[in-house]
Parts: C-alpha cells; structure tokens; sequence
C-alpha cells in the first residue's frame, strides 16, 4: 500500500552467522557478526531511529559490511516484495521480522 517508499525494520533473530537481508532485485544487507540463539539484531533505516543494534540496545553498524547499502538508501517502494533472510544457521531455526507502514503523500 501507500503511494511513496516506506523504511522497513528488520528484526533478525538467531542463531545465525553472516545474516544477511536480500530484497530480491534490490538490495542486500549482510551483517559480519554472530547472532547466537537467544539473541536477536535490528536494523531500521528510518531517520528518526537509525542504526544496527544487537539486542535493541548495543550499536553494531560498524558490521555492516561494504557491499550493504547506506542505511539512508534502505527503502520498500509501493508493491509486493520478496524478502530473503540467508546466513550460516545450523539449527534452521534463526528467523526474520519485517515491520512497515504505508506511506501517503500529503501533496
């Protein structure tokens, strides 16, 4: 829904080494760390809240690896997206959370 481009927010929970994000035919988010089992990473683009945080709390944006777009750039258009979450996972249990809003614009 919406008519502009909204910030998504991605919730990885682990166990998961290397996660990475993939918006087919978009872009790709990979994190250089280790997620263990009852840990989990957010990375949320939007302005007011910006950042890669391990457990919600700690800055981990330094993990981003340079292949991952800047933060600013991570945006879902209008439409249907296909969202990939890949990584070393052993167990087949790690999981992604993805969290948006319609966007209107007011003009």
């Amino acid at each position: 829904g919406g008519t502009v481009p909204c910030y998504p927010v991605f919730m990885i929970k682990g166990p998961i080494s290397l996660p990475t994000i993939d918006v087919i035919g978009e872009y790709r988010i990979t994190i250089a760390q280790i997620i263990r089992e009852d840990e989990f990473v957010i990375v949320d683009p939007r302005p007011w809240s910006r950042g890669v945080r391990h457990n919600g709390v700690t800055s981990i944006a330094g993990q981003l690896t340079p292949a991952s777009p800047r933060l600013s750039e991570v945006r879902l258009a209008p439409g249907p997206h296909e969202i990939v979450l890949s990584g070393l996972d052993e167990t087949g249990t790690s999981s992604l959370l993805v969290a948006w809003r319609d966007v209107y614009s007011m003009f």
